[in-house]
């Protein structure tokens, strides 16, 4: 909007009230007396402006100076004249610095130049207000103005002080002293397409951020699209979608929102109760373990679950689980065999990374120590099994402690069993991700596919693996083929389906495990799925 419009909206506001607000005044000298009258009787908006200024110069000490002024500042006004308008205000101010009506004109049109990058003017601007609010407390109505007319103009115009207040926070990041000017602004004048969507601003840049800003965002966008602002909808709306799905994990819902609060002035209650975010990743731990058996997760995800044991008690509880599966796999003396990558070793250690991502990085996560000195100890960067007991972990920076460790030549340094057999490059891939190396997983899947372009295990088994990463797409994708290639297969409906739920495709979602136990009414994944998402069978 331009500064032109906002002083037209500041100056009908405010000025309604300026002749009665005014105590009767009596003019002594005939002279001046017949002055102000025939300036006030000009028809001319600038003509009348000009005379109300004469007349203030001609009679500086008048008792209707102040009222000539305001004149003045209404006929500059409708000769959408602002820089007189400006101008007059702030001779009004050197008159009486807690004038209501010239603080509101000089707040808004400060306002619209702090918008365009002015600093000065927003100092300004905040000065004003903060003067602006004050004085309004003491702005009675005056005699023949009903209390719904005053109450109006009273409570706009304190909508114009909230909202320059609000805006000025906002560009100090004051996130939570924004909100609250902007929702007082708000509240009075719902209708106001800036103060909406900088209050929706304000509520999601804040640390938690307060749901309640989609609402506001949506809320904003529809009030654009009403005033045919097209390219303001657009951006308005794309900004509070991509944090919709930062916030929420995805973009179910969000239409929604758009659309009830294209009718509606102010959010429902508990709005921001209904918003649901997406998991942290804490909670993510926690759900791996509730939602899977921990003797069928990789080391990978043991790791990561174990990463997170003193973020919260639920999160000590799901490190304990996968804590006593690593042992039950040690019970009887009995010695675990990993593949790792050498990061450095000496003759009675190594360290050594055991997950993908921690051999791409170089990044030990398990310290050995060797159960025998070594003649010649593995170089850094070479690919081993290792066999040994893992007997503690520290999860912050994570690392096992294994001791009584053996190492020999790794398994990633030999061929597969047969060079054109996908059987051999499929059993391989599999033995890679139960040792938590999906990108050697994903390789080796990938040559058993090309091998054989119809092995639904194979794409399967790929998108368990993409999954692992956080690949979801290249998953659901995987996960499809798996179908198009065995539609028998419950596993894949029920893996596709918790793909569909991380995604926030709640629908998607319910269908796929409706589906898995079509073909296998006791599939475990897909009931829990169902349950989590409170849909029927």
């Amino acid at each position: 909007m331009t500064i032109r419009h906002w002083v037209a909206i500041a100056f009908a506001v405010v000025f309604a009230a300026s002749a009665a607000v005014a105590q009767p005044k009596t003019i002594k000298d005939p002279a001046e007396y017949n002055a102000y009258i025939a300036a006030l009787n000009t028809a001319d908006p600038a003509q009348k402006a000009a005379a109300m200024e004469s007349f203030a110069v001609a009679y500086p000490n008048s008792v209707v100076k102040e009222d000539a002024l305001e004149q003045a500042m209404a006929g500059f006004q409708q000769a959408n004249d602002q820089a007189a308008v400006e101008k007059t205000a702030r001779r009004i101010l050197q008159i009486d610095k807690s004038h209501v009506r010239a603080l509101a004109i000089l707040t808004f049109i400060d306002r619209a130049k702090a918008a365009q990058g002015d600093k000065p003017a927003l100092a300004e601007m905040q000065a004003f207000a903060q003067q602006g609010l004050p004085a309004l407390k003491e702005w009675h109505k005056p005699d023949g103005t009903s209390d719904a007319d005053f109450a109006r103009a009273r409570g706009q115009t304190e909508s114009i002080f909230d909202g320059a207040l609000g805006f000025a926070a906002l560009q100090a990041k004051d996130y939570a002293t924004a909100r609250g000017a902007l929702a007082k602004s708000v509240t009075i004048d719902p209708g106001n397409l800036q103060d909406v969507y900088q209050l929706g601003i304000a509520e999601l840049e804040m640390s938690p951020p307060d749901a309640t800003g989609f609402w506001h965002i949506a809320r904003a966008g529809g009030l654009a699209k009403a005033q045919r602002n097209a390219a303001a909808a657009q951006s308005i709306l794309a900004y509070g979608s991509a944090k919709y799905r930062n916030y929420h994990g995805g973009d179910d819902g969000w239409d929604q929102i758009v659309a009830q609060a294209a009718t509606q002035s102010a959010p429902p209650a508990n709005f921001a109760k209904s918003i649901k975010s997406a998991p942290s990743p804490a909670e993510i731990a926690v759900n791996a373990v509730r939602d899977n058996d921990p003797a069928t997760l990789s080391f990978s995800d043991w790791e990561y679950v174990l990463g997170f044991r003193d973020a919260s008690p639920a999160n000590q509880a799901a490190a304990d689980k996968v804590w006593q599966t690593i042992q039950a796999h040690q019970k009887n003396g009995v010695k675990l065999k990993i593949s790792v990558k050498v990061v450095s070793a000496t003759k009675d250690s190594i360290d050594a990374a055991i997950t993908d991502e921690n051999q791409q990085a170089n990044k030990a996560d398990v310290t050995i120590a060797m159960a025998s000195p070594m003649a010649a100890p593995p170089k850094p960067g070479a690919a081993i099994d290792i066999t040994g007991v893992i007997t503690d972990y520290t999860p912050r920076p994570f690392k096992f402690a294994m001791k009584e460790g053996l190492y020999s030549p790794g398994a990633a340094q030999q061929p597969p069993r047969a060079p054109n057999d996908a059987q051999g490059y499929y059993d391989r891939g599999f033995d890679y991700y139960k040792k938590g190396l999906h990108d050697q997983a994903i390789g080796d899947y990938t040559q058993a596919i090309a091998l054989k372009p119809d092995y639904a295990e194979a794409y399967f088994n790929r998108g368990i693996a993409y999954q692992s990463k956080g690949l979801t797409d290249q998953a659901l994708a995987d996960y499809a083929k798996a179908i198009a290639h065995r539609s028998d297969d419950a596993d894949a409906y029920s893996a596709r389906g918790g793909a569909y739920e991380l995604k926030r495709q709640r629908d998607n979602a319910v269908a796929d495990y409706r589906a898995a136990l079509k073909i296998d009414p006791t599939n475990h994944d897909a009931k829990q799925g169902l349950k989590r998402l409170s849909a029927a069978p």
